[in-house]
C-alpha cells in the first residue's frame, strides 16, 4: 500500500533555508500567558508546554517571501489575550515552492515529550478574519536537532465543531496523530515546532500550547477461537461472537483456529463496490485491510516488521480478490461480496499456511489493526483505521495497531 505524504521529502532543505522575519520581538517567559485562561505550568516533567501566547520573538521564524505568506503581531481587544497573530498565506499565486513558520519555543532548548506521548495533544486557537471555513489546509511536524520531522494533518475532526468560525475555535491534535517512525523522529530531543501552509488563506492565530488529555490505551477487541470455520453466504452467524472491530463506516468481525482467518465486514458506503486496481494498488479503491502478528510475544514498540507480521487486503468488488502485500502476491482463499441498501458485506475465509505464521492460540493477545478503504472507480478518498484513526503507515508501524484477545468459541458470547 502506498501512503500518500503531505510533506516533500525536501522538506528538511526548504526549512533550513527560511530566515527569522524583521519585526518587533519581546522576549517573554515560556510560562507567560495572556488573560485569556490559565495557565498549565507543566505536565509530568515536561515544563516547556508554552509554545507561543501574544508575542513574537526570536523564537519564530518564516518563509521570508511576503508575497507568499504574512504574519504580524496583532494587539488589540479581539485578541484572547494581550496579542496575538495574523496570518494571511497564498502559496500558488506566491510562487513558492514552500510556506510555513518554525517555532523553537523554549528558547531554542531540547524538549522530551516522550513521557507525556500518549496523554497529552496540541492546542491552539483560531478565528476567521471573516465567515465560515470548513478546516485549515495545514500540516504541523515536530522536528528533533537530528532533522528527523512527525508531521500531522490538521484534520477537521481536530477542530472544535468541525468549522472555523468568527469566533475563537479550539483545535487540539494529539500528540499521538504525530508520526514519529516515519522520519525516526526523536521525541526526547526536539527542537521545533514547524507549521506548513497549503492553498491560501487567512486566519488569527493565538494561545499554541500543550495540554494534557486522556491517557491513550491501545483498543482491545475479542475474537472467538473456533475449531470449525465456513462461510455462510455472506450471513453473519454465531461464529463471529466477539465484539469486532467499529469503525466510522462500518464493523469487522474475525474468527479464527490454528488453521485459518476467517473475516466478516459490513462496510457503508454510499457506492459500493468500486475498485478497478489491482495487485499490490488495490488498497485505492473500496477493500478491507488487516495487519496482525502470530507471534504473541512481539514487543508492542518494535519499529520493524517481523516474519511473524502479516498484512493483507480484500479488494471489495463483485470480482473480489486477496492480496498479500508481505509477499507482494495473490492469496488463497474464499471470498464473497454482496451489495446491502447501506453499502456492502465482505466475508472470506483465509488458509494461515501460505503465510509465515505460527497458529493462534487461545488466551494469548495478538497485535492487529483492521482499516476500511473507501473510494470508487477513481480512487481511494479516505481510509478509516481501527486503532489509531490519526497516523497513516500502520503496514510499516505495529507500533500503530491495536490487540486481539483469543478466547475459545463457547466464552466468546
Amino acid at each position: 500500500m502506498i501512503i500518500r505524504k503531505l510533506i516533500s521529502p525536501a522538506f528538511v532543505l526548504v526549512v533550513l533555508s527560511a530566515t527569522i522575519f524583521s519585526c518587533s520581538v519581546k522576549p517573554v517567559s515560556v510560562y507567560e500567558t495572556g488573560s485569556g485562561g490559565d495557565s498549565i505550568q507543566h505536565i509530568k516533567n515536561v515544563y516547556a508546554i508554552n509554545i507561543f501566547t501574544d508575542y513574537v520573538t526570536s523564537e519564530l521564524w518564516k518563509t521570508e517571501d511576503t508575497s507568499c505568506i504574512i504574519v504580524k503581531n496583532i494587539f488589540d481587544s479581539t485578541m484572547l489575550g494581550e496579542g496575538g497573530l495574523y496570518l494571511k498565506w497564498n502559496k500558488t499565486s506566491g510562487g513558492c515552492n514552500w510556506v510555513g513558520i518554525g517555532i523553537g519555543w523554549d528558547g531554542w532548548n531540547g524538549k522530551n515529550l516522550q513521557e507525556i506521548y500518549n496523554e497529552a495533544a496540541i492546542q491552539f486557537m483560531v478565528r476567521s478574519p471573516k465567515g465560515t471555513q470548513p478546516g485549515l489546509p495545514w500540516a504541523m511536524a515536530f522536528e528533533d536537532f537530528g532533522g528527523g520531522q512527525a508531521w500531522a494533518g490538521v484534520f477537521s475532526n481536530f477542530i472544535e465543531g468541525g468549522k472555523i468560525t468568527e469566533q475563537w475555535t479550539k483545535v487540539q491534535i494529539p500528540l499521538t496523530a504525530f508520526d514519529f517512525n516515519q522520519f525516526d523522529a526523536d521525541k526526547s530531543g526536539i527542537k521545533q515546532l514547524i507549521i506548513q501552509f497549503e492553498s491560501e488563506g487567512e486566519i488569527f492565530f493565538d494561545d499554541l500550547k500543550i495540554v494534557p488529555t486522556q491517557s491513550v490505551e491501545s483498543k482491545m477487541a475479542i475474537v472467538p477461537f473456533a475449531n470449525s470455520l465456513a462461510i455462510v453466504d455472506g450471513i453473519k452467524d454465531n461464529v463471529y461472537s466477539g465484539n469486532g472491530f467499529s469503525l466510522e463506516n462500518g464493523q469487522v468481525w474475525l474468527a479464527v483456529n490454528d488453521k485459518n482467518i476467517m473475516v466478516y465486514a459490513e462496510v457503508n458506503d454510499a457506492s459500493p463496490l468500486q475498485n478497478i486496481q489491482s495487485g499490490k494498488d488495490i488498497w485505492n479503491g473500496d477493500a478491507l485491510e488487516i495487519a496482525f502478528t502470530t507471534n504473541a510475544a512481539a514487543s508492542a514498540n518494535r519499529k520493524a516488521l517481523l516474519l511473524s507480521d502479516q498484512h493483507i487486503g480484500i479488494k471489495a468488488t463483485t470480482a473480489p480478490v486477496i492480496w498479500n502485500w508481505r509477499n507482494n502476491t495473490t492469496a488463497t482463499g474464499n471470498v464473497i461480496t454482496k451489495k446491502t441498501t447501506t453499502g456492502y458485506i465482505v466475508e472470506a475465509l483465509i488458509p494461515l499456511e501460505q503465510f509465515i505464521a505460527a497458529p493462534f492460540i487461545a488466551g494469548n493477545n495478538y497485535q492487529i489493526e483492521v482499516a476500511i478503504d473507501a473510494g470508487t472507480n477513481k480512487g481511494r478518498e479516505k481510509q478509516y483505521r481501527w486503532n489509531n484513526p490519526y497516523n497513516e503507515g500502520f503496514n510499516t508501524s505495529p507500533q500503530l495497531w491495536g490487540k486481539m484477545r483469543i478466547i475459545n468459541e463457547t466464552v466468546a458470547n
